[in-house]
């Protein structure tokens, strides 16, 4: 199962702020903890800090400092501080980021990032973007590497202090794994922050198809659901020969596992990138 590994690959700490006047000014203070461990000699990577006011400005400044460290050669974490929710996240002005609008900004940043991409979320219910990951399973390439959220409440002393907690550990050893365990460790409400790898989401979508597409009557059905699209597409070719070529697709689910993983965690794009992501069918098929 993919592992929280933050090595040398980042090399850009990019911390966008989007929080009320009365708020406590969380991407501020770690910034301030970060410059401090460089004073005192840490050899840390870049890290910047950039406040804005709506959704509009949000955007824009994910897409424009996410590019520049990519043009600088350096892969970023991007991590956000602001309000969350179900449909989003919301900003200093009321203005929600959509998570699927966020998703979309996202998914191009992370293929020049070749799949690489970590989104850190401080805010509540950061685990609403995993749905973006599950669609990105069905449908899409994914918008990012992993995520780190929370999955429901989280108060601002809970982040500032676990998010100390959590670079201070991640930036002293690397060890991602550490990291997110002194984060939960230093957050005091019940709720608990997560890893959710983009891989982990496509095995559980995976998992999911099996059951519900693994019984032959099933099967039978979609050839001949995709057999009726194909007639009213047009498409060329002959009928049997449509109708062969499905069956064997549809008989033969590790050739779907294949393409959809490949596709969905840009494998066919990067196949170089491919020991970083060492799942199989078999997992796929066992209980998780």
């Amino acid at each position: 199962m993919p592992t929280l590994n933050l090595s040398s690959e980042f090399g850009r700490l990019i911390v966008l702020e989007s929080l009320r006047p009365s708020d406590v000014k969380t991407g501020q203070r770690l910034l301030t903890h970060i410059h401090r461990w460089v004073v005192e000699g840490a050899a840390l990577p870049p890290a910047g800090l950039k406040r804005v006011e709506n959704a509009t400005e949000l955007g824009d400044a994910i897409d424009v400092l996410c590019r520049l460290s990519l043009r600088e050669g350096r892969i970023p974490i991007l991590h956000i501080e602001a309000h969350g929710g179900k449909p989003g996240l919301q900003c200093a002005d009321g203005s929600y980021l959509h998570w699927p609008d966020l998703a979309d900004l996202l998914r191009p940043i992370n293929g020049e990032c070749r799949n690489n991409l970590l989104l850190v979320l401080a805010c509540c219910d950061g685990n609403y973007f995993a749905l973006e990951l599950l669609k990105a399973a069905v449908l899409d390439r994914c918008p990012v590497w992993a995520l780190v959220a929370c999955s429901g409440p989280a108060g601002p002393y809970d982040i500032d202090l676990g998010f100390y907690r959590f670079y201070e550990e991640f930036l002293a050893s690397g060890d991602g794994n550490a990291a997110l365990e002194a984060l939960n460790a230093a957050a005091s409400g019940s709720q608990q922050f997560m890893f959710i790898p983009a891989e982990k989401m496509f095995l559980d979508f995976f998992r999911y198809y099996l059951s519900a597409h693994g019984t032959r009557r099933v099967r039978q059905a979609r050839v001949e659901e995709c057999l009726s699209e194909i007639i009213e597409a047009g498409l060329p070719g002959s009928l049997q020969e449509h109708r062969d070529n499905l069956k064997f697709r549809i008989s033969r689910p590790e050739v779907v596992f294949a393409e959809k993983r490949d596709h969905c965690l840009w494998l066919d794009l990067y196949p170089e990138e491919r020991a970083r992501f060492p799942s199989l069918f078999a997992h796929a098929s066992e209980r998780p």
